[in-house]
């Protein structure tokens, strides 16, 4: 597959192109997920999960900041930015643009993601839908 930062970047991409069923390959069979929910998810509960996601966001973006290698460890500092057009995780969608700090936190095995856990700051679009 390539290197691991290659993986996590390729991975990233595929999430964002939303080409769901491509994910999957990307991950060992007994995966840890902690999505940006904090519920954690195997890889049969993420692949059940996408079958049917479609993005809540139009004309999404991921701009990466920055990317750190320690050993079989690959963190990466990005930006997501688009606008809202659908429900996420319970925050009713706002119809405006937003940019939202994240880090995606991916341990390797053999090649595979065995762990990866998102974080973002989602209080941005609940801010923007209280307003």
């Amino acid at each position: 597959m390539g290197s691991n930062l290659s993986v996590a970047l390729d991975f990233l991409k595929t999430m964002m192109n939303s080409e769901h069923e491509k994910l999957i390959e990307y991950l060992s069979d007994d995966v840890f997920i902690v999505g940006a929910s904090g519920i954690a998810y195997s890889k049969e509960e993420l692949e059940t999960y996408f079958s049917g996601y479609e993005t809540p966001f139009r004309d999404v973006r991921n701009e990466i900041i920055r990317t750190i290698i320690h050993g079989e460890t690959v963190i990466v500092e990005s930006v997501l930015s688009g606008v809202h057009i659908e429900e996420y995780m319970g925050i009713p969608p706002t119809h405006q643009p937003f940019e939202m700090p994240m880090i995606n936190i991916f341990d390797f095995k053999n090649g595979k993601i065995e762990v990866w856990k998102e974080y973002m700051n989602t209080k941005i679009l609940l801010d923007l839908a209280n307003e």
